[in-house]
């Protein structure tokens, strides 16, 4: 599905720095985070919880999420996770938020995709384009 908002645009950036890990909280929460700078600006993509909680109510299992970002990184930026900081990359946003991140000079992009519960890797433009849909910015 393709969407054009007139709020969308496509920016540059470099990462930054990288959070991978268990967040300190009391529920020990498998997330990440890539922080980009825009020259003028940073901002922060992520913050989606990677694991689940297992059956016997404390353990933390992996996920298909946490799998698929590992995966679509390699696929978008073909390196591991300890090597983004210092990438060039560009990045979707709508109404200040990022939707998608995109390989610099390939039109590649990985965003989430809410009907998957998982990351998607695809071109933002052409044949088999897909945009991140509206709906997965609006509160359902």
């Amino acid at each position: 599905m393709t969407t054009t908002r007139e709020d969308a645009e496509i920016k540059n950036a470099i990462i930054t720095h990288t959070r991978l890990g268990v967040a300190h909280t009391d529920h020990g929460i498998l997330s990440f985070s890539i922080t980009l700078d825009f020259g003028a600006s940073r901002q922060a993509f992520g913050g989606w919880v990677l694991d689940d909680v297992g059956a016997d109510g404390g353990r933390r299992i992996p996920t298909r999420m946490g799998s698929s970002l590992l995966l679509g990184i390699d696929q978008l930026f073909g390196c591991d996770w300890e090597d983004l900081v210092g990438k060039p990359c560009r990045v979707y946003v709508m109404s200040e938020r990022i939707f998608a991140l995109g390989h610099y000079l390939q039109d590649k992009w990985m965003w989430f995709e809410p009907a998957l519960n998982e990351f998607a890797v695809s071109p933002l433009t052409g044949k088999g384009a897909v945009v991140p849909r509206e709906r997965a910015r609006r509160k359902e």
